[in-house]
């Protein structure tokens, strides 16, 4: 991998306006706006004073905080042009836009050996959606672009990777120190070589893994990421962060590592929540984690495998968080590590003098194979991330053990979980829409099964009526009958091909007719086109047609006698025949 990037000396700046993405987030007071720590400005003279120097006419930018597209006086970059003032000892311009009136007025009037300061970028929603129109117009203000923005040159936005479009595109200082330090350490890494990667997503990481698959002895995966290989695994991760699309691609890496002997090391415990929350309760769980909690953080077990692994390394590159390290109860992974490093970087200090520990970031737009250190062969230092608000500067060295106090791990660590928060929301928006359509169904399914119940009552009320009907009939025979005291009317024919309907209760209609048995003992009676006949034992006790009422048969428990008007109905699928006996 070549890390021999064009850098400001490479070019002829005299006379020309220079845009230098900087990067001034930095931390304030929140009731009096003061700017609290310098340090990001300070970082920046070296390429600033250097472009000046040079007789640049130079056009400084930078974003502050999250304002999300919209102007906000308490982000306004002018406290960070004051004091860029006070250090450079000369004025800053300062333009009240981005790529207005103003900030074109003042570009196209600026001198060399002058420096003006954009307004805050992210005023423009467009910067952070890397527009290209929004680029080409900050591109149009200037004849060369300069990024030394360590904290933000790995987000694709239109300051950071847009105008290099536009313009020829070389690193200041800053930038340029860092490349030179990840070079040495990737090209001859003192070993063991351990990396360290955590985060939100699989995704952001993916050609990190494939590359550090061919230099490191041992991987170390934490963070939400890890759930996605816990998952490739075989194990249940309940509500955790999942990249679904990623799960083979999981796989695989853990296969190309067993076969290139590198250590790829997961979580073997877990600290989990039921919701993603800094309130939520701690609960401590193993490798698998049930359907009703997410994992917020690595357990104590892991603490301890992850901690032992970097023990004795002679390189250690880190990349992302542990767990969820912005809420205080799901912090303490994150902190571990830390510590553990820092402690590596003072024991080996002590042993050999060659301490090698490093933060790293991914920076697509400068094709460094993915990785971006801080850190120079010595301590390891309080890192930037750019995403938060108040964190260090990559010229802040400092002692390793200083990297362990809350305040400045936390701000290493915020910015990579406001990912994680966007992606968790994304999920629990999703699972409440599964939800609501889940509970829909079980409504409708309520609603089926009870239209189901009812047409079973129905069905079952019906056929007990007409077995009461039948019963009835089978009570009307008894010792005198006369023809005329019977009528019977067939209201409607038997459909022909009708497939024969029974019940248990004896009653059989086929396209032959009505049949009703189980009147009494041997007792049947048939209903068909012609009439009624009543059978005892297969002899015709009653024939009733067109003809009249014939009874025969008849003996002493055989008669038949009818008291009124009784009506008899048979339905199917719709309503199949009715006749009535009496006048």
């Amino acid at each position: 991998m070549n890390y021999n990037k064009k850098t400001v000396k490479d070019l002829d700046v005299k006379g020309k306006k220079v845009l230098c993405r900087c990067d001034f987030n930095v931390p304030q007071d929140k009731a009096t706006g003061a700017i609290t720590d310098d340090k990001r400005i300070v970082a920046a003279l070296p390429t600033l004073k250097y472009l000046l120097e040079q007789g640049a006419a130079v056009i400084a930018c930078s974003h502050l905080g999250k304002p999300k597209g919209e102007w906000k006086e308490s982000l306004s970059l002018a406290p960070v042009a004051k004091r860029l003032s006070e250090l450079l000892g000369s004025e800053v311009i300062f333009a009240k836009d981005i790529i207005g009136e103003d900030a074109k007025s003042k570009a196209a009037a600026l001198q060399p050996g002058q420096i003006m300061l954009l307004e805050n970028l992210r005023f423009d929603k467009r910067e952070e959606k890397n527009d290209p129109e929004f680029a080409k117009e900050l591109a149009s203000m200037a004849e060369v672009y300069v990024s030394d923005a360590f904290g933000t040159v790995h987000r694709a936005h239109a300051s950071t990777a847009g105008v290099a479009a536009y313009l020829p595109a070389v690193s200041g200082f800053l930038i340029g120190k860092e490349l030179d330090i990840m070079g040495k350490a990737l090209d001859d890494p003192k070993r063991p070589f351990v990396a360290v990667l955590g985060g939100a997503k699989v995704s952001d990481k993916i050609n990190v893994i494939n590359n550090l698959l061919e230099k490191a002895d041992t991987i170390i995966i934490g963070g939400g990421m890890s759930y996605t290989f816990a998952k490739a695994s075989g194990h249940t991760i309940g509500k955790s962060l999942l990249e679904e699309d990623k799960l083979d691609y999981a796989k695989d890496m853990m296969a190309k590592a067993q076969a290139k002997g590198v250590k790829f090391l997961l979580p073997c415990d877990n600290l989990c929540a039921e919701e993603f929350s800094k309130d939520a309760q701690p609960v401590a769980m193993g490798e698998d984690i049930p359907d009703n909690l997410m994992g917020m953080d690595i357990g104590p077990k892991t603490i301890a495998l992850f901690s032992d692994a970097v023990k004795d390394a002679g390189t250690v590159i880190w990349n992302g968080p542990m767990g969820v390290f912005e809420f205080p109860a799901f912090a303490e992974g994150t902190r571990a590590v830390a510590k553990a490093l820092a402690d590596a970087a003072r024991a080996q200090d002590t042993a050999d003098g060659k301490r090698r520990v490093f933060v790293s970031q991914p920076v697509p737009p400068y094709d460094v194979g993915d990785l971006w250190a801080q850190g120079d062969g010595g301590d390891l230092m309080r890192c930037n991330t750019a995403r938060a608000s108040g964190d260090y500067v990559a010229s802040d060295w400092g002692k390793a053990s200083d990297y362990t106090n809350d305040d400045a791990l936390h701000e290493f660590m915020e910015g990579e979980y406001a990912d994680t928060k966007d992606t968790v929301a994304q999920q629990g928006a999703q699972l409440t829409a599964q939800t609501s359509r889940i509970s829909e169904l079980e409504v409708s399914a309520n609603g089926i099964s009870a239209e189901v119940n009812r047409i079973e009552t129905t069905t079952n009320t019906a056929l007990d009526g007409l077995n009461q009907t039948v019963n009835d009939l089978s009570q009307r025979v008894s010792l005198s009958l006369t023809s005329d005291q019977v009528e019977i009317a067939i209201e409607e024919k038997l459909s022909q091909g009708v497939e024969t309907v029974k019940t248990a209760t004896g009653f059989t209609f086929d396209a032959d007719g009505l049949t009703v048995s189980k009147l009494g003992s041997e007792m049947t009676t048939q209903v068909t086109e012609d009439g009624m006949t009543v059978s005892r034992s297969g002899s015709e006790v009653l024939v009733a047609n067109n003809q009249g009422v014939q009874a025969t048969n008849l003996n002493a428990n055989t008669f038949l006698i009818i008291a009124g008007k009784a009506r008899f109905e048979a339905y199917g699928a719709d309503r199949i025949g009715c006749f009535w006996i009496g006048g």
